[in-house]
């Protein structure tokens, strides 16, 4: 299905998407700013659960290199969630899959066809620039991906929703490869990922600041440690 309204509404619906993702983001760093420390509050996993699943139905219909993320990011937004609120973790999970199966279905049975949409992926690479351009699109996503892989694992194994540090790397390095792949191909992405990667950085800022206090305070607390013992030695003598 093809035509100016058609085109419109998905236009909305993808920037609806970066809307909520650049706010998840701004409340993040705003929380994490008054805390003097990098932190992600419960709003951050329910904005990205709505604006995952947003864009995953902008993408299916639209640019098939944003489902590459897109899609299974949704499902650890809403594990994530379900980690903040453990009595019903299994239930929110399974919801999250349920509610992706359904989209597909929905997409499958009032979208384009296969042929169709098949067809309107290969208009995205005409040329030998365009194919380039997908194919480094597709692995700045599969980088971007890879954060959620990592906080992913990180929390399940503590069995809390947690951030690890390597979170952000994989934000920034993924994110600086998407923004150009936007600015390219695809403008409509481009507020949601060129405002993150400023959040990123400010939250490598203040991780590695909060590592060189707790370094320091270690540091002061063995010295001190150590000038306690030197003491009672000198006490025992």
């Amino acid at each position: 299905m093809q035509g100016p309204v058609v085109d419109i509404i998905w236009n909305t619906v993808a920037v609806a998407a970066q809307l909520a993702f650049a706010v998840r983001f701004v409340w993040q760093w705003i929380v994490s700013e008054r805390r003097g420390e990098s932190v992600v509050p419960a709003l951050f996993w329910y904005l990205s659960l709505a604006g995952g699943i947003l864009l995953s139905a902008y993408a299916f219909m639209r640019d098939p290199v944003i489902l590459v993320s897109a899609a299974p990011s949704v499902v650890i937004y809403a594990r994530n969630i379900a980690l903040i609120h453990r009595a019903n973790a299994r239930a929110l999970t399974f919801c999250a899959i349920a509610a992706i199966c359904a989209c597909v279905v929905g997409l499958w049975l009032f979208g384009p066809s296969g042929s169709e949409l098949l067809s309107s992926y290969r208009t995205l690479w005409h040329t030998r620039s365009e194919l380039l351009w997908f194919v480094f699109g597709c692995v700045g996503q599969m980088v971007f991906f890879m954060r959620f892989v990592v906080q992913w694992i990180a929390s399940e194994r503590l069995g809390k929703s947690v951030v690890p540090v390597a979170f952000w790397h994989f934000s920034l390095a993924g994110g600086s490869m998407l923004t150009v792949y936007a600015i390219f191909c695809d403008a409509w992405i481009v507020p949601g990922q060129a405002a993150g990667l400023i959040v990123y950085m400010r939250n490598l800022m203040l991780v590695h600041r909060a590592d060189r206090v707790t370094k320091k305070r270690d540091s002061i607390s063995r010295s001190t440690h150590s000038i306690a013992e030197a003491s009672d030695l000198r006490l025992a003598a």
